[in-house]
């Protein structure tokens, strides 16, 4: 049996599919030898065509067990959005496209201001422009949403995300205060 992959617009279609599928697979178990074969094959179906609606994928997003599923489609779309901005902004780092990353980087602190993690990543970023003047109001901002920030940032120059310079990080995580 061929079948012809699908984009799916939403993921209730797949859940329809998947029922459908269900039935077919649970039908053809009640026949002898033919069964395996059939359920086989119909696995093999389902899997290709969840990887060609993985592939294709922009958003995944799960509201189901939300007490107000609008809100929090309309939350995670905005944060999905945000780290999309996180995103493009290392690709324009590695392009070595300095100011097209802080364009991202703002972009994704304006969507969701409230995200300690995408004002840091901004800051570090400063850093490894050479501007750390500019990322100690940035790493001010995250201590004071959140200390745990100050313990990775040391951490950071074994893995070549910050320069290997005690001066700067002791800069850095001065700005945390106590």
């Amino acid at each position: 049996m061929k079948t012809t992959p699908i984009k799916f617009a939403s993921l209730s279609i797949l859940f329809v599919v998947a029922l459908a599928l269900t039935a077919t697979i649970g039908f053809a178990k009640t026949k002898k030898h033919k069964a395996e074969s059939t359920v086989t094959t119909q696995s093999m179906q389902v899997v290709g065509l969840v990887e060609q609606v993985n592939k294709d994928r922009t958003f995944d997003l799960r509201v189901d067990d939300s007490p107000q599923p609008l809100l929090e489609l309309r939350r995670l779309v905005k944060l999905q959005r945000a780290y999309n901005h996180m995103n493009a902004g290392d690709l324009a780092v590695e392009k070595k496209d300095n100011e097209g990353a802080l364009r991202e980087y703002g972009a994704a602190e304006k969507l969701v201001p409230t995200s300690a993690e995408m004002i840091y990543w901004h800051a570090v970023a400063l850093v490894n422009m050479g501007r750390v003047d500019e990322s100690l109001p940035l790493f001010r901002k995250v201590f004071a949403m959140d200390r745990n920030w100050i313990t990775l940032t040391p951490r950071l120059p074994k893995s070549g995300l910050l320069p290997d310079d005690p001066k700067v990080i002791k800069r850095i995580v001065s700005v945390g205060g106590r």
